[in-house]
């Protein structure tokens, strides 16, 4: 034959007390007690200064990160401006025709004769 067992109690679940496990650690407010939920208000008011210093401070790395994004893009667009500019200019200014005209306002002469190399004996100077 079977054994006799003892049937297991389930619990019964009360109503309203759905949440007793999240009372019990957190049991802010003793009625023996006279300060209450207040004496706790130092602590939620810095917590909510920390969590406002931290919106904050996003807030701020953010539009830092975007001031830095387009102020990258403005010095691209500079450079490669400045890189067509120059080499216009530099293709325009070095033009031989500008050069002589340069030269013979400072009174210079183009050489029409071959190159000569210019030697320097030890003892000169």
């Amino acid at each position: 034959m079977a054994e006799n067992t003892y049937k297991k109690k389930t619990r019964e679940k009360t109503p309203g007390k759905n949440f007793r496990w999240i009372d019990i650690p957190l049991n802010f407010w003793v009625p023996s007690d006279p300060s209450g939920p207040t004496r706790y208000l130092p602590h939620v008011f810095f917590l909510a200064a920390m969590g406002i210093f931290y919106i904050a401070n996003t807030h701020q790395a953010e539009k830092m990160v975007r001031l830095n994004n387009r102020l990258e893009i403005e010095v691209e667009n500079l450079r490669s401006d400045y890189t067509t500019l120059k080499s216009e200019y530099d293709a325009y200014t070095s033009k031989q025709s500008l050069i002589a005209e340069k030269a013979k306002a400072l009174k210079l002469k183009e050489s029409n004769g071959s190159i000569r190399k210019i030697v320097i004996q030890k003892g000169e100077y």
